[in-house]
């Protein structure tokens, strides 16, 4: 079903098909109730999706793990060079830590996708001297979460209404997790 799935590193010319992924994202209720990284539902939020993700992009390069000690991880799932499923992974290479999330389109999604995206992403974390990361999820998102546990990641707190869900105009509980490897 997946034959022509292609699991990479993105590149700085990826940053159009990125950048539709993420508008195709914003229609999405479900993915954009639970995925609140470069939301893309107005103009100024459009513009600054689209600088953030080119100056990750432009930055991910040994100049940037040498100077600033940082690398933006960010796994790309395509299907005839389609996006339609990112994993990131933001590291601080001094602490050997890194911020993770995900969000795979709904057509993609039930596939085992977010897990092969995961599992790559974390390798990657770990090579680059990545020993723990972290991750919040809301607590009524029980697919994520699902695949979160069978990771490795395990729940370290539970913040009562500590996020705001745009989509929603509600505050959410949510769990933090970590994964130390």
């Amino acid at each position: 079903m997946d034959d022509h799935l292609v699991i990479r590193e993105a590149r700085i010319t990826d940053l159009a098909r990125i950048y539709k992924f993420f508008l195709s994202l914003e229609e999405d209720l479900v993915a954009r109730k639970f995925y609140r990284y470069l939301p893309c539902n107005t103009f100024p939020n459009r513009l600054k999706a689209l600088l953030l993700l080119f100056i990750k992009l432009f930055l991910n390069n040994d100049l940037s793990v040498v100077l600033l000690k940082r690398y933006f991880i960010m796994i790309l799932g395509l299907i005839d060079d389609k996006v339609i499923g990112v994993c990131h992974i933001e590291t601080n290479l001094i602490k050997g830590e890194g911020t993770y999330g995900i969000a795979i389109l709904r057509d993609y999604r039930g596939r085992r996708i977010g897990y092969k995206l995961s599992s790559y992403a974390i390798m990657y974390a770990k090579k680059l001297g990545v020993n723990r990361i972290i991750l919040t999820v809301d607590s009524d998102n029980i697919t994520a979460l699902k695949l979160y546990k069978k990771l490795g990641f395990r729940v370290i707190d539970y913040i009562e209404r500590g996020d705001y869900r745009y989509t929603t105009k509600e505050f959410v509980d949510f769990y933090k997790m970590e994964l130390v490897m």
